[in-house]
């Protein structure tokens, strides 16, 4: 039988096509679920651990298992003794086969908490904010957001209520067929994100064994040991803020970092040089006098925020 590495294409189709990568992690979790239930009711010894499972996809689109018993003195240790461990060893394969997809496109092993969100709501898209119209005026300190794609990944919500695998495969092969695979889209922000570089959007798509508690998540601030796709730095957690505004968070507006003393800024508190030089440094380097950055830097020398 003809086989291929699962994790490529859910990967490849994360990064290509939102809709498809949710159909193929449903699909998954059918499959997988189908399968688990197979063997458990078979009379196979399953080993403890999804790093026990490998998966793989048949020129079908069919998720495939395939055991690797684990040899040692602790194989004897290593067997699945109830329903509650198939459960929670479904539930780490599931988990470790949308980390590998997200391994294929980004050079990390971030860990996710899944968003928390009512699962009583009927599936929706949030539809984009209006545009401005042609004659309204635009604001001189507007910040223009690069034209970038979203960075996404997949996120596994483990439902804390043991489910039957035969009604998990069931019910998403029912949905499937019917193409009734709809999730809510959902957007979450965070004020107290220092690092907050324009055009930045970071899409989770969060799936569970029902349709009803997975959604897409969309975040518009990067977490701590990120790599920040917009300005290709990793995020950190001793990141300072400091701005002319006086204000002691960037709220949801924009940053830029300054590339002398680190410090972030709002982007649209006034004029950054091309080399994203922030007032205070520009002061001291020697521009003429007059210039727009050497007036504001005297504005802020002695501001609390950046001492």
């Amino acid at each position: 039988m003809r086989t291929r590495n699962g994790r490529q294409r859910q990967g490849h189709s994360l990064r290509d096509d939102l809709d498809q990568s949710i159909v193929l992690g449903f699909k998954m979790i059918s499959d997988l679920s189908s399968g688990m239930d197979y063997l458990s009711t078979q009379g196979i010894t399953l080993p403890r651990g999804p790093e026990n499972f490998d998966v793989f996809l048949d020129v079908n689109d069919r998720f495939l298992v395939s055991i690797n018993p684990p040899t040692g003195a602790n194989a004897a240790h290593q067997e699945q003794d109830d329903a509650g461990s198939v459960w929670t060893l479904f539930n780490g394969l599931c988990q470790k086969v949308l980390r590998w997809a997200n391994r294929v496109l980004y050079d990390e092993d971030i860990e996710r908490t899944p968003a928390v969100f009512d699962s009583s709501l009927s599936p929706a898209i949030l539809q984009p904010s209006p545009v401005a119209p042609r004659d309204q005026a635009i604001p001189s300190n507007h910040v223009e957001a690069p034209s970038v794609p979203p960075r996404r990944e997949f996120v596994w919500r483990t439902m804390d209520v043991p489910q039957s695998l035969v009604t998990i495969a069931t019910r998403l092969a029912r949905d499937l067929d019917l193409r009734r695979v709809s999730i809510n889209r959902l957007a979450r922000s965070d004020g107290g994100s220092i690092h907050r570089c324009p055009g930045y959007v970071r899409e989770e798509v969060t799936l569970a064994t029902r349709t009803a508690d997975s959604a897409v998540v969309s975040h518009d601030a990067p977490t701590v040991q990120e790599v920040c796709y917009v300005c290709h730095e990793v995020v950190n957690s001793g990141e300072v803020f400091g701005c002319i505004c006086s204000q002691k968070e960037p709220g949801l507006r924009p940053t830029v970092k300054c590339r002398s003393c680190k410090t972030w800024s709002h982007m649209d508190c006034g004029p950054i040089s091309n080399e994203r030089i922030c007032a205070i440094c520009s002061e001291s380097s020697g521009l003429p006098r007059g210039h727009p950055l050497k007036t504001i830097s005297l504005m802020v020398l002695s501001s609390p925020s950046r001492t």
